[in-house]
């Protein structure tokens, strides 16, 4: 009952989601918009190289991709690797300074 007795703050809220709604279809579009120009633009680009043109870029391509995966895999176990020994290391000189 008490719900029916407060309809101005669901107004305020209707109104509110649907001024920022139609912002963030505004922004969608734009966005949209200016992929459907960069994808035209490289699409035009890409069918001027030549065959090695298409292959350098594919093998630099491949080469950079496999280089990142395999930084983020080693940083990643280094950085498990590091803190598991760090932490033998703290808990070894804990023990030892306590007796």
């Amino acid at each position: 009952m008490f719900l029916l007795l407060k309809p101005n703050n669901n107004q305020k809220q209707v109104k509110r989601s649907l001024q920022e709604d139609k912002i963030a279809l505004s922004i969608v579009n734009n966005c949209i918009r200016v992929q459907k120009q960069v994808s035209e633009f490289l699409q035009r680009k890409s069918e001027m190289l030549s065959l090695t043109g298409k292959t350098f870029v594919f093998i630099m391509f491949c080469l950079i991709s496999m280089s990142s995966c395999l930084y983020l895999i080693i940083k990643s176990l280094d950085f498990k690797l590091s803190k598991s020994f760090f932490n033998c290391t703290y808990k070894s000189s804990k023990t030892s300074s306590a007796k």
